[in-house]
């Protein structure tokens, strides 16, 4: 089997004394990685980051992801440099397409893959201590960070689109798939990887396999399938065009009961939109149910490829993200060995 590093995220939607509790016990309880989705409009990512440096020695931190429109990839290139040199050098940079908060400032994204593109070059350039000159893709820039260069930070181009999935296996040090958990969704996003890899003669091999996966972990294993189709109602609508390529069907009275929905987090979903999704959905995009199923479908995930799991763990607003991270630690992780 695979060797396996198993990443958390953790949504900066919290009081710092409740984050600080969960970066604390993702440190202690041996998780590779930490995770901030870069999303609008909770408290800053970067901070955010920069807290849980402060706060650790051997956890890998990183945002999971940024785009290359809400900020300037310079500017992204300048939170990356800080955060590698507070972190010791243990900082990891997640980027994507983006789509939360573009609506509300006004961003309507034009080549998003070419932008994507320009911006990993920048910034690896402006880590490296290199003058970089972009004038592509809406990237403008000619300059150099005012500090020194810092360790290369390994790139993980995450996305489901075809496109988004093509430049990682050109670009990427690391493809983070979003949610692909169905074996149709793996074989589809290997594909895409491959093809982009091989168009520049690269080994797709030597790409990370990593799968950013919505995970409900409860003793209660039917209570955690329940609470897992809030989630499926974001990934329906983030995902419309490519889920026929996933191998995924939404019943059609479910579709229309989404027409009015606009994208965003949705635990507070109508029950009548949550009865309507089946369990196909469930499975093909999350980690859900008691430890021992968790841990059968990750052992799966594994065999498939997958050498990276990214776990964002959900719990209902009034329960704390510690327990699920410490029943996947205690017993499901040791099953992955």
């Amino acid at each position: 089997m695979t060797r396996v590093t198993v990443g958390v995220g953790l949504l900066a939607d919290q009081p710092p004394e409740g984050f600080t509790r969960a970066v604390d016990a993702a440190e202690s309880l041996g998780y590779d990685t930490i995770w901030i989705p870069d999303e609008r409009f909770f408290r800053d990512v970067f901070v955010a980051l920069a807290l849980a440096a402060s706060r650790t020695k051997r956890v890998r931190l990183g945002p999971c992801v940024t785009d290359a429109f809400i900020r300037h990839p310079a500017v992204t290139a300048m939170q990356m440099a800080t955060l590698q040199a507070i972190s010791g050098g243990r900082a990891v940079l997640g980027i994507g397409a983006g789509l939360s908060g573009f609506a509300a400032l006004g961003i309507k994204p034009q080549n998003t893959v070419g932008r994507m593109r320009e911006a990993i070059r920048v910034i690896r350039a402006l880590l490296a201590g290199q003058e970089a000159v972009a004038d592509k893709a809406g990237v403008r820039f000619r300059g150099k960070l005012d500090i020194p260069a810092v360790p290369p930070v390994p790139v993980y181009v995450a996305g489901r689109g075809p496109k988004i999935l093509e430049l990682a296996g050109e670009v990427g040090d690391a493809v983070m798939f979003g949610a692909m958990a169905s074996a149709g969704a793996i074989a589809y996003g290997n594909a895409r990887v491959e093809a982009g890899a091989r168009r520049i003669g690269r080994d797709p091999t030597a790409i990370e396999r990593a799968l950013w996966i919505h995970t409900f972990l409860s003793k209660d294993g039917e209570k955690a399938r329940r609470n897992a189709r809030r989630i499926i109602v974001g990934i329906i609508l983030s995902s419309k065009d490519i889920l026929p390529s996933l191998g995924v069907t939404v019943p059609l009275e479910l579709e229309k009961a989404l027409e009015p929905v606009v994208y965003g987090y949705h635990w507070d979903i109508d029950a009548k939109i949550l009865e309507l999704i089946p369990e196909h959905l469930v499975d093909a995009f999350t980690l859900a149910g008691a430890p021992e199923e968790v841990a059968a479908k990750a052992r799966r995930l594994v065999a498939a490829g997958y050498s990276h799991l990214a776990l964002r763990l959900w719990t209902p607003k009034e329960e704390s993200v510690i327990e699920p991270m410490t029943l996947f630690a205690e017993q499901v992780r040791p099953a992955l060995a």
